[in-house]
């Protein structure tokens, strides 16, 4: 319910596809771009309020997704640069206002919801 609500009212450039998985030692999930769609792989392991968390973080970054993320991606992938530089774009200005429009989503539209239905 939460992805289908995402994807309508905080539409991202390209279509998004969620899916558990591990993403790595260090992160609960990410965002990346394979042709023509985004894909969202969350740690299968957290719990519901951890994935939620980490949807509505990686959802930020598919609506953030730009040029100069797109190169950084490639740079990160050929080694010319750290995945410390690497993070520092992917968290930039882009993303604190995608992230803030999925937050207000979330809190504005969504989370009213979910409450009805955990009564």
């Amino acid at each position: 319910m939460v992805v289908e609500n995402l994807r309508i009212h905080c539409r991202p450039d390209l279509p998004v596809v969620v899916r558990p998985g591990i993403p790595g030692p260090e992160t609960d999930g990410f965002c990346l771009r394979q042709g023509d769609v985004f894909y969202v792989t969350i740690d299968d392991t957290l719990s519901f309020e951890g994935v939620l968390n980490t949807l509505l973080h990686e959802w930020g970054h598919a609506l953030a997704w730009n040029y100069l993320l797109e190169r950084a991606s490639d740079e990160l992938t050929a080694g010319e640069i750290t995945e410390s530089r690497f993070e520092e774009i992917a968290h930039g200005p882009e993303f604190g206002v995608a992230f803030a429009a999925v937050w207000r989503v979330f809190v504005g539209m969504i989370l009213p919801v979910l409450k009805t239905h955990a009564r």
